[in-house]
């Protein structure tokens, strides 16, 4: 049975690069976030919401996650987010958070494909997680897109 996600050109999709560039205003008190402000957002939360295709339906998993080099590092023993991951799928990852010093929340959603990183290619710090031989994924981001408001 083909998937539509075994159609989509997923492998062309390349990382993206920080660029500089000003955060956007937008209405009702949010700001729109510029994709170089998306990134620095990133390594400050903690937890990350993984969106993915699994037997063809959406699903979504928590995990903890390290930015490094224009990808999103996570690791996992599930079957299905390894599956994904080998397919090489399109996948959302999202995280908000509220800062309180600042009075403000904000949100981040990254774009991407899913790979399997090689374990030469892994590097300290990633966290720990639970079952039997977890694998570390790599979320290459394509795009990332964010927003802020007072709270």
């Amino acid at each position: 049975m083909s998937e539509l996600a075994d159609q989509l050109p997923l492998r062309t999709v390349a990382p993206v690069a920080a660029t500089s560039g000003a955060a956007e205003p937008s209405t009702h008190g949010q700001r729109r976030l510029s994709q170089a402000d998306c990134l620095q957002q990133l390594p400050t939360a903690v937890i990350g919401r993984l969106v993915y295709t699994a037997a063809g339906k959406p699903a979504t998993w928590l995990t903890r996650f390290k930015l490094e080099k224009g990808s999103i590092l996570f690791r996992s023993s599930q079957a299905e987010v390894l599956l994904a991951a080998a397919r090489g799928y399109v996948a959302v990852f999202e995280v908000n958070a509220v800062d309180n010093q600042q009075r403000r929340r904000w949100a981040v959603t990254v774009v991407g494909h899913l790979l399997l990183a090689p374990i030469t290619e892994v590097t300290g710090g990633m966290p720990p997680v639970e079952g039997s031989a977890p694998q570390t994924i790599r979320l290459v981001i394509a795009a990332a897109r964010g927003n802020s408001e007072a709270v």
